[in-house]
């Protein structure tokens, strides 16, 4: 018992959550592992496949067709999803009794620097989403004086795309 104890209060004091989560969107599971949590992530969405950990976690479908019984049925602590004002998707995953934490979409690099964080804190790894953050700001800063083109990219039909809005 005494041991049981112990790792406990280590546990505490090293601010590590045991935490499984389900991860639907890329680029929070990319974030994830970036800060190390990517044994913390028990599936993730259909395209998910990068850094290769991702690639080898089972697949529950995507943002807009997850497959709710496979979700279900790992029983994560947590679903991480991305805000959409269209979607049911986070109340049909409430129903199951499975918490959900939804971030908003990213429009600008604070968004991104705020997303870094937030999924930081729900892995218990501040310090880690500090120095990414931090990373990344500095190779930002190391391009400042590079003149760039405008180009727009369609990832799908529904017109996603890196820029503004």
């Amino acid at each position: 018992m005494k041991s049981i104890l112990t790792l406990i209060i280590l546990l505490f004091e090293l601010n590590i959550h045991a935490i499984r989560a389900v991860v639907l969107m890329p680029s929070h599971a990319e974030i994830a592992c970036f800060i190390g949590a990517c044994n913390d992530i028990l599936a993730v969405g259909s395209y998910c496949d990068w850094p290769v950990e991702l690639a080898n976690k089972p697949k529950v479908g995507d943002y807009f067709k997850p497959d709710f019984e496979k979700i279900y049925s790992l029983k994560p602590d947590i679903v991480i999803l991305t805000q959409s004002s269209n979607s049911s998707i986070s109340d049909q995953i409430k129903k199951l009794g499975l918490k959900v934490t939804e971030l908003p979409a990213e429009k600008n690099l604070d968004d991104l620097y705020s997303n870094i964080m937030f999924i930081s804190s729900i892995f218990g790894r501040e310090k880690e989403g500090k120095k990414l953050v931090k990373r990344i700001k500095k190779e930002i800063s190391s391009i400042k004086n590079v003149k760039l083109k405008r180009v727009f990219f369609e990832i799908d039909s529904g017109l996603w795309t890196a820029g503004r809005e």
